[in-house]
């Protein structure tokens, strides 16, 4: 009966011990596979971190899918680190993305010790929202604030513009002050002011950070056209209080669905 317990007790170590092997692999496996993971995938993830704050995010877990409209891929993906939005922190991060980084929604933060959502947003931002636009057009100029009904959809469409992954600094320099008080009197255009200094940071491929209190988007040469146009209109200029500086920064998607909406708001 000795030998039956001790022999016993032998087969549950030894079930004990491939359970503790099993878990450190798999452990070892998960860690590689977030280590080894494609680099155009983990720079657009680590775009997305920076923006709340945290530059080097551990990866832990990335899921490969289709969107389900479009079916192009896409993946879901979860993080650890110190994230911030304003004054609320968060340990963990998740988030669904399209693969080319053109588009990330459904964005969770949440801490370790519950499972109580610190926020969510529907998409990523990369404007904060301006306390002020002003749309210029044939000459004329009309100014607009959160109070107009307008406001919050040219801010959203302002933004859907921006890829995370695809800007960077543009050649162009010169008088970029010149150039943009010229546009302000022929081009459809928006000028987007911030009472407080605001910051772009994207860590993209030749892309410079800036920091600014005005920025100036161009979207089409003139209104004789109600389709995008010019070579300015995939770029935009910053400025601080009082003067727009340096190169422009871009490339931009166009928005025909943007330009219809400020030509009718000009035209009234």
């Amino acid at each position: 009966m000795k030998n039956l317990g001790w022999w016993s007790m032998v087969r549950k170590f030894s079930v004990l011990l491939i359970l503790v092997l099993l878990t450190f692999i798999t452990g070892c496996a998960n860690k590689q596979s977030a280590q080894n993971i494609e680099l155009p995938k983990a720079t657009a993830i680590k775009h997305v971190a920076a923006i709340y704050g945290e530059n080097n995010p551990e990866i832990v877990r990335t899921n490969n899918t289709t969107e389900e409209t479009s079916k192009k891929p896409m993946y879901t993906v979860f993080l650890k680190g110190n994230f911030y939005k304003g004054s609320l922190h968060a340990n963990n991060l998740e988030f669904s993305m399209m693969a080319n980084g053109e588009k990330v929604w459904a964005l969770r933060a949440f801490n370790d010790n519950h499972n109580k959502d610190i926020w969510e947003d529907a998409d990523i931002e990369i404007l904060n929202s301006p306390d002020k636009i002003i749309i210029f057009g044939g000459g004329k100029s009309k100014e607009i604030t959160s109070k107009d009904k307008e406001f919050n959809k040219i801010v959203s469409l302002t933004n859907s513009r921006f890829n995370i992954e695809g800007l960077t600094t543009e050649q162009d320099g010169g008088d970029i002050n010149g150039k943009v008080n010229q546009k302000k009197k022929t081009a459809l255009a928006t000028e987007f002011i911030y009472y407080q200094e605001q910051a772009i940071d994207v860590n993209s491929i030749g892309f410079v950070p800036i920091r600014y209190y005005r920025l100036f988007f161009e979207l089409r040469d003139d209104l004789s056209s109600a389709k995008p146009g010019g070579i300015g209109n995939t770029a935009f200029q910053y400025g601080d209080k009082y003067t727009f500086k340096d190169s422009s920064r871009g490339p931009i998607k166009e928005s025909q669905e943007l330009v219809i909406l400020l030509d009718s708001i000009i035209r009234q």
